[in-house]
């Protein structure tokens, strides 16, 4: 099993992942934002990082870039549902930044598993 941090400024999207992922044994600590993202891995150890690309106060992109720098060995997976304009791939950006693997939102639990493949 793993720890897993999921970074998104949408409450119910961290509850829902949080659950879920639980429930598959997992241990989960949530982040309403990059700043707090970076703030959990700095205290407690972790394996793969789950980021939404549009938050406030430290986007998508830029935590992905700290996390790949501070963290190389934690994987990073970027989602996004598109944000405010849809003629910039915000994931293809987080890719060329350092996250392994993308999901676009919606998605379901079970793409998100596959991708993990803990």
């Amino acid at each position: 099993m793993a720890n897993i941090l999921i970074a998104d400024d949408e409450y119910t999207i961290r509850y829902g992942l949080r659950r879920f992922l639980e429930q598959k044994g997992h241990t989960v600590f949530e982040a309403c934002d990059g700043e707090d993202a970076l703030s959990i891995m700095a205290s407690q150890p972790v394996d793969a990082a789950v980021v939404d690309i549009i938050m406030p106060n430290k986007e998508g992109v830029e935590t992905i870039i700290e996390v790949r720098r501070q963290y190389p060995n934690v994987k990073i997976i970027a989602m996004s549902g598109g944000g405010r304009n849809r003629d910039v791939d915000f994931l293809k950006i987080a890719k060329q930044c350092g996250a392994q693997d993308i999901l676009r939102k919606p998605f379901t639990n079970e793409e998100l598993l596959k991708i993990l493949a803990f």
